[in-house]
């Protein structure tokens, strides 16, 4: 991020929100293109589908626990991306700011 913000390169950038884009073939052809990427055999989007078969609240809240662990730990300031489009329009952008009164600082 900072190498994009020290260089004005946002716009050269390609978004894709998941899982929505990925299962969107124009859009990923628009990837390519705009990359300059040229598919060796048509692009299809027939992808195995996680269906979380066997997955149990437990793991889960676990998972979560060690997540908050992992973001006690981190500066702030590498979760800035998601202080910025496309990430602002998303509700669950918020659990990665423990600290909302706190102002996002640039990591030196």
């Amino acid at each position: 991020m900072r190498f994009l913000d020290q260089h004005q390169l946002h716009d050269r950038c390609v978004t894709l929100h998941t899982p929505a884009d990925f299962s969107d073939l124009a859009k990923v052809r628009a990837m390519f293109d705009s990359l300059g990427l040229v598919a060796r055999a048509p692009l299809r989007l027939r992808g195995r589908k996680n269906r979380s078969l066997g997955y149990s609240s437990v793991e889960a809240a676990e998972e979560e626990r060690q997540f908050a662990q992992v973001l006690e730990h981190l500066p702030q300031c590498y979760l800035d991306i998601f202080s910025r489009p496309p990430y602002t329009d998303f509700a669950w952008r918020r659990r990665f700011f423990l600290k909302p009164e706190l102002q996002l600082q640039r990591c030196a």
